[in-house]
């Protein structure tokens, strides 16, 4: 038995959100982190306009580092398109 229960079509769970959200607050300068998030509020309506804020500061975060630039770019357009 799953402790982690799907919430919704997308099969998402809170505790999945939960999880990678507390993730990107702790590292708050790591792109993948960001980028993580990103994706992954991107899969549900409500929190789509939450998704394009995410990746818009993972791509500012990742030119600042110089790592995963092109991701960054990536999780935004994917952001923008679902």
């Amino acid at each position: 038995m799953s402790l982690i229960q799907p919430a919704g079509a997308s099969g998402l769970s809170e505790l999945e959100i939960r999880l990678v959200r507390r993730c990107a607050e702790d590292m708050p300068n790591e792109p993948l982190a960001l980028i993580s998030l990103a994706n992954l509020l991107g899969e549900q309506e409500p929190t789509r306009e939450e998704a394009i804020a995410v990746a818009s500061k993972a791509v500012d975060v990742a030119r600042k580092s110089d790592r995963f630039v092109r991701l960054a770019l990536c999780a935004l357009a994917r952001a923008y398109s679902r």
